[in-house]
């Protein structure tokens, strides 16, 4: 079956259907909820309440092709108010707000060293520039993508991207 296919049964309630959609992006799906949870566990209770909502509201969506911008979207919405709610439970005086969202480089055949030189990279700049850095060139999202997902402009995303790139050019060089 194909994606509007599989869409159309989703809406008509069929769960198998829905399941095969998320299952073909399982694996990028989790590492974005893992980016923003930092916790194995935070990132297996946001996706299956991901799933659980998208399931409730597919009837919302309109364009079937769209399903997995829509469905990342969701996705980062719950990952934040969950960034949130752990920020609220921690709280305290020693809390450091800057500290407390730091996101993980995926695992992936990089070597060790340049996950850690990424790391350091994504630390140093402000949480909106890090989202928009880590959708386009860990999990490989189209600016067009990210753009629906972020609900901006592609203009937007283009210019916010380039920015942050040349943060980084000026703070960390050829490091």
């Amino acid at each position: 079956m194909d994606l509007k296919q599989l869409v159309a049964e989703s809406k008509k309630g069929n769960i198998e259907s829905f399941m095969f959609l998320l299952s073909a992006k399982q694996e990028m799906l989790y590492k974005i909820a893992y980016t923003y949870t930092q916790h194995p566990q935070d990132a297996e209770d946001v996706l299956s309440e991901a799933a659980i909502r998208a399931f409730d509201k597919i009837g919302q969506l309109r364009e079937p092709e769209k399903f997995y911008p829509w469905y990342t979207a969701l996705l980062i919405n719950l990952c934040r108010a969950h960034y949130h709610r752990k920020r609220k439970e921690r709280a305290g005086p020693a809390y450091d707000p800057q500290a407390a969202w730091e996101p993980a480089v995926p695992d992936c055949s990089a070597a060790v060293e340049d996950r850690v030189l990424a790391e350091q990279i994504l630390r140093s700049l402000p949480y909106p520039e890090r989202e928009l850095l880590v959708l386009k060139f860990m999990e490989d999202f189209t600016l067009k993508e990210i753009a629906e997902i972020m609900d901006m402009a592609e203009g937007t995303v283009k210019s916010r991207l380039y920015r942050a790139l040349k943060k980084i050019k000026q703070v960390w060089g050829d490091a």
